[in-house]
């Protein structure tokens, strides 16, 4: 089903479909750009969700604090511009090297990809419900989060979350379900691969997540994809009992406006413009 609503989107790019303004998202347009079989079999070879209970817990919010702690020397060294976007040998050479078939991910992408033909992408894609290789067999939530919210309220938010759970719920939250060795080019298209294959959304709302145009751009794929809110779960990534910080949180939502948003690198930047371009046009 993922591969099919990948495959979907790309089909739809041209063609007015509420799917078109998925596919810049997805790498549609750029050199180099993955096909969708290849797409979301790098998604499923590293498709490693964390349970929340004590211990992972511990590790997501050990993480989130040092991502927070590195962000900045990231950005001080992220490149002025896009290599696949522009279709240089650097991009070129970049995606080579990560998407070598002598790496553990290129070697099961190619193989999968091998045995999905176009006949059989467009099979797919026309019934997306029939599509081999459906195995949600655990409910894993993907989590929807601002680097720009403090790490420790993120942590709190989910720690509060898990436990209203019965059971320690399964999430896929980035950094530590992501890719280590995906460049910024790469995430969100990846990002969007692992969010066809979770069956629920979790958002941790702090005041810095309508400004943040990756977070935008994957609660408007959740949507695009054809899932509900039924499926949403939302946590408020504030201070316990602090009513002014859970106000401010909620002033941020009600006065949102895509033009504020802003992207934590050039490359996302780039592929969401690319897709209200063509959302204004679907």
């Amino acid at each position: 089903r993922a591969h099919a609503l990948i495959s979907r989107c790309l089909r739809a790019a041209g063609g007015g479909s509420a799917l078109a303004p998925l596919a810049p998202l997805v790498g549609f347009g750029k050199a180099h750009a993955p096909r969708p079989a290849e797409l979301v079999a790098g998604a499923e070879a590293v498709f490693r969700p964390v349970t929340l209970d004590a211990a992972g817990l511990r590790t997501v919010e050990a993480q989130l604090a040092q991502a927070a702690a590195a962000a900045p020397a990231a950005e001080a060294d992220a490149p002025a511009t896009d290599g696949l976007l522009a279709g240089s040998d650097r991009g070129a050479e970049s995606y080579r090297r990560v998407h070598s078939p002598n790496s553990p991910r290129g070697l099961r992408a190619v193989a999968e990809a091998s045995e999905c033909d176009d006949s059989e992408e467009e099979a797919m894609a026309a019934d997306p419900a029939g599509a081999p290789g459906d195995q949600a067999d655990e409910e894993v939530y993907f989590v929807v989060h601002a680097a720009g919210d403090a790490p420790a309220l993120r942590a709190d938010a989910l720690r509060t979350w898990a436990a209203s759970k019965a059971r320690a719920p399964k999430v896929w939250v980035d950094p530590v379900c992501a890719d280590p060795s995906l460049f910024a080019h790469e995430r969100l298209a990846y990002d969007l691969a692992t969010l066809a294959l979770c069956r629920r959304l979790v958002v941790v709302a702090g005041p810095a997540l309508p400004d943040s145009l990756r977070c935008v751009a994957l609660l408007f794929a959740w949507s695009a994809l054809g899932r509900g809110l039924g499926d949403v779960d939302v946590v408020l990534a504030a201070p316990a009992g602090d009513a002014a910080a859970e106000a401010a949180t909620l002033a941020a939502f009600d006065t949102f406006a895509v033009m504020y948003c802003r992207a934590e690198d050039r490359a996302t930047q780039a592929q969401v413009v690319h897709s209200v371009e063509l959302a204004t046009v679907s």
